[in-house]
């Protein structure tokens, strides 16, 4: 409930102005019932009093009253939904910029241990729920507390006996019906809720992977377990409404027998005098109009359990800790444990001559009990470029996360500039890295937009330089819309070699100290791969350099060549 306090905290004026319109809202619908008993029964008794009775009621003033709590009752509910949803709205995206800020240093870890679709319905379905639970819950408690209170006063104030009854009426319902509800309905909530979870995991994937699956002529297959799914949705959906129902029909229930023993109570009170007969109509109209107050609960209750299972879904992902191994690998066959293995003798090299330190840096995947890295070193100054080859399953894409920031060594130290990368701030070592990855992506906007991702402050005749020394300046130029050509999701609308230029183009934008590039020249052609590298190196002479890569375009740039395997760096002679 921390979180909830910081995402609504700076809209606290606002959400209470709200609550004190949907109180108001709802009050002057309680007075309007209220008065219209009144009005109709004193009209009634006036018309049956004969001619001088008729022409000395006086209509117009209890009229008056009614078109007002209307209209009140409009322009409140208005401003109800305007403040309470606009204040929502902000609470939700607050709360996802929250989660994105937490999610993004995890965010490799979080791909091994979530399913795509989890993930995505965590982000987006979870925390929507979350933002809404003011309006599903606290809204509607805050509402029929005081106005079951404002209700309850109001009609003693004409009996006390019939205010009594009102206020126990409604503080009864407003306990037990929403207690059944989490007692009968909450358990088939909370299945609908995750057999949804399953649902939508499963439709992500397979809309993702839809060419495989056609390709492989399984598409049969997975329709039928999303059918599978779907009944299971469908079976606990069926529960949920069918025990719901059954709730929300018991408030006219309870309302019923409370007008009754109002109208009894009230007779009784007209009997002795103590309240004229027409407000016996009235009394028993407000005794009415007051259940509409706790008739949301049950559903309040429901979405309290809604949002208690979206909290506990988002804080497993943003409230993940640091990773701190504590797993054991087998050495010279024994045991070792990575807590207790190098950490305690590593130091950290804050010389400033060094852009990279890996100091003994050893790396675990959950479930191995061997190392994809096993203890390895380097450095690297200004300047110097190494290649790194090797065969396939190596370590060298693990190799380029741990380097980009997206994973945390299992023991072992990288260190940029002196400063240590896993614990670096925004505005710290990360600026200082540029990665190209293999599996670059690129968002679905503009060629202008996805420049200025990787540097938001960068000059129209600075990313025409950029992509330039990428050799794509003259390909743009020649595109209907130029820099605001749309490329698509993940660059679908461009070629996969221009896609990897305008990748190479962000990270010439960025001018980072130390460079990534994860098979820089891929699908490109060998004259192309060649003069991509030599510009990327020559526009950033002082950069150090990584380069992971099988093809030989980019070894003749370097210094030298390492060749890991076994999870270990081992030096390569290339002719």
């Amino acid at each position: 409930m921390k979180i909830m306090r910081y995402i609504m905290g700076p809209y606290r004026w606002l959400l209470l102005g709200g609550l004190l319109l949907s109180c108001l809202a709802s009050m002057a619908n309680f007075c309007l019932m209220f008065l219209s008993g009144w009005l109709l029964a004193a009209a009634a008794a006036a018309g049956m009093g004969g001619l001088v009775v008729r022409n000395m009621f006086n209509i117009a003033l209890p009229a008056t009253g009614v078109r007002f709590f209307a209209i009140s009752r409009i322009v409140a509910r208005y401003g109800d939904r305007l403040l309470n949803h606009d204040a929502a709205l902000r609470a939700t995206g607050r709360l996802r910029a929250w989660c994105f800020q937490q999610l993004i240093p995890n965010s490799v870890r979080l791909s091994q241990m979530t399913r795509g679709g989890d993930f995505l319905g965590r982000f987006v379905t979870d925390t929507e729920k979350m933002g809404q639970v003011y309006l599903d819950v606290w809204l509607v408690v805050g509402t029929a507390f005081i106005s079951s209170i404002l209700a309850a006063i109001l009609v003693a104030c004409f009996s006390l006996s019939c205010g009594l009854l009102l206020f126990s009426a409604l503080l009864s319902v407003g306990l037990f019906l929403p207690w059944l509800a989490g007692f009968f309905a909450a358990e088939h909530v909370l299945d609908n809720v995750k057999n949804m979870e399953k649902l939508q995991g499963e439709l992500v994937e397979d809309m993702q992977g839809m060419p495989d699956i056609l390709f492989c002529g399984t598409a049969d297959m997975r329709l039928k377990q999303v059918e599978n799914i779907q009944a299971q949705v469908n079976h606990s959906a069926l529960k949920e409404v069918f025990r719901v129902n059954i709730l929300r029909h018991l408030v006219p229930v309870f309302a019923t027998v409370t007008l009754v023993l109002t109208v009894i109570l009230a007779d009784r009170d007209y009997l002795i005098n103590k309240i004229s007969a027409p407000q016996i109509a009235m009394l028993a109209l407000g005794a009415l109009a007051a259940f509409e107050f706790v008739a949301p609960l049950v559903d309040a209750r429901l979405a309290w359990h809604r949002f208690k299972r979206a909290n506990e879904r988002v804080m497993a992902l943003c409230g993940l800790p640091e990773k701190k191994s504590e797993t054991a690998y087998l050495k010279d066959g024994k045991s070792v444990t990575l807590a207790t293995h190098i950490s305690s003798d590593i130091a950290l090299n804050r010389d400033n001559a060094h852009i990279l330190v890996i100091n003994e840096v050893t790396l675990f995947y959950p479930g191995q009990k061997f190392p994809v890295l096993d203890r390895l070193s380097l450095t690297l100054g200004k300047g110097e470029r190494v290649a790194i080859i090797g065969p396939s399953g190596a370590g060298k894409t693990s190799l380029v996360r741990l380097l980009g920031g997206l994973m945390l060594p299992s023991s072992g130290r990288i260190s940029v500039k002196g400063s240590p990368l896993g614990e670096a701030e925004e505005g710290g070592a990360f600026q200082s890295v540029g990665v190209m990855a293999q599996d670059f992506h690129l968002f679905a906007g503009s060629v202008r937009d996805n420049l200025l991702l990787a540097c938001p402050g960068a000059s129209k005749e600075e990313m025409w330089e950029a992509l330039a020394l990428a050799g794509l300046a003259d390909e743009v130029k020649q595109m209907e819309n130029g820099l605001d050509t749309q490329v698509g999701e993940q660059g679908i609308r461009i070629s996969g070699g221009q896609g990897r230029r305008l990748a190479a183009a962000q990270i010439l934008l960025r001018k980072p100290e130390l460079l990534i590039l994860d098979e820089p020249t891929e699908s490109l052609p060998s004259e192309v791969g060649t003069t991509l590298i030599s510009s990327i190196l020559n526009a950033l002479p002082e950069a150090a350099v990584v380069c992971i890569t099988h093809r030989q375009e980019p070894l003749a740039f370097m210094d030298r060549v390492l060749r890991l395997q076994d999870g270990r760096f081992c030096p390569e002679e290339v002719s």
